[in-house]
């Protein structure tokens, strides 16, 4: 629980443009890939399981196109799976909608195309940047087949670009009737589909499911149960606790870093080899670690001494305890459990 210093404006993806409305968007929207804020120069993939870029594709040279694998595992709020055509319709419905409409367009407006070709989504940029792996990489992923009752043809703003599920092929920027009209869809108290459920409780895939919303009162959410715990580095899979996953993305404190707090974080089983606390300090936690720098998982016997492995300290679980696993207790240093 948390407080806003105003009340939201919308709790619209596509069209809000207010802090506090993607104070709550945030935690139902999932990405592409995310920002690992204890270490800004790598990605992770959320619902991605790989990503690359490059200026030299075939018939592209000189102009970037981003490529991301997606998860076959994530779902949306309604149950239905994240596929490859929901990616290329959340790219591409902001692009198609223009400024004013979409709050993300600048960042989708130099897409060009989208191509899909099984779980691999490709998208080719007008120009070659080295930020058009976070322009596409950050937009929020929506549930196609909700939107499209609620913005598609037959609907106000008349979205023409629908795309079906597991439909290879190349898809463009499409024309709407009115895409101004898409702020009088308030998903957050419409029934578009006509199911009996409100429209965002069924979207987004994220950790929290939207639960209700009283106006300048509160914001209602309850747990995604089906939200994966498996995220992705370039090296593969990393398997993270739904609280973990949480941290990556939205930068909130939890254990993390917190070497000495029962027993020490993640170890498995627990070791106890010091006295717990609920605070990350210098001598609880940064100098525990760094007594552990440069141990590998291979070097036995594990402990607590110098140069020891100690599993307690490998924060990101890669094996090597190293500067990056400092890196993860200093972002949180000083802050207390809770």
């Amino acid at each position: 629980m948390y407080g806003f210093k105003s009340d939201i404006s919308a709790i619209h993806v596509i069209t809000s443009e207010w802090l506090w409305d993607w104070n709550v968007l945030g935690l139902i929207y999932d990405t592409l890939i995310a920002r690992n804020p204890y270490n800004l120069a790598e990605e992770v993939g959320a619902l991605a399981t790989s990503w690359s870029t490059t200026d030299s594709y075939p018939g592209w040279a000189g102009k970037t196109v981003c490529e991301f694998t997606v998860r076959t595992d994530a779902k949306f709020n309604d149950g239905t799976p994240v596929k490859p055509a929901d990616v290329a319709y959340s790219l591409l419905v902001p692009r198609s909608a223009g400024s004013g409409n979409a709050w993300v367009y600048s960042s989708v407006m130099d897409i060009n195309k989208i191509e899909i070709a099984g779980q691999v989504v490709r998208v080719f940029f007008n120009v070659n940047s080295q930020f058009a792996l976070h322009w596409s990489g950050f937009i929020s992923i929506i549930n196609k087949d909700l939107w499209n009752s609620a913005i598609g043809l037959g609907t106000a703003s008349g979205y023409q670009g629908f795309i079906a599920d597991d439909t290879d092929g190349t898809y463009l920027p499409a024309d709407f009737t009115n895409a101004a009209a898409m702020r009088d869809y308030h998903p957050w108290e419409a029934d578009a589909n006509g199911n009996g459920i409100i429209d965002l409780k069924e979207d987004g895939s994220y950790a929290w499911k939207f639960v209700s919303y009283v106006v300048g009162q509160s914001v209602a959410f309850t747990a995604n149960t089906n939200y994966p715990t498996t995220m992705y580095r370039k090296t593969g899979p990393a398997t993270f606790t739904q609280m973990e996953r949480s941290i990556l993305v939205n930068e909130a404190f939890h254990g993390i870093g917190n070497v000495n707090y029962a027993g020490g974080y993640g170890a498995s089983p627990p070791q106890n080899w010091y006295t717990s606390d609920a605070v990350i300090d210098l001598i609880g936690d940064l100098a525990k670690i760094a007594t552990s720098l440069t141990s590998n998982i291979n070097n036995l016997p594990w402990g607590p001494g110098p140069v020891q492995y100690n599993p307690d300290t490998d924060l990101d679980k890669n094996g090597d305890v190293n500067v990056l696993d400092l890196g993860i207790a200093g972002a949180n240093f000083g802050k207390r459990m809770g």
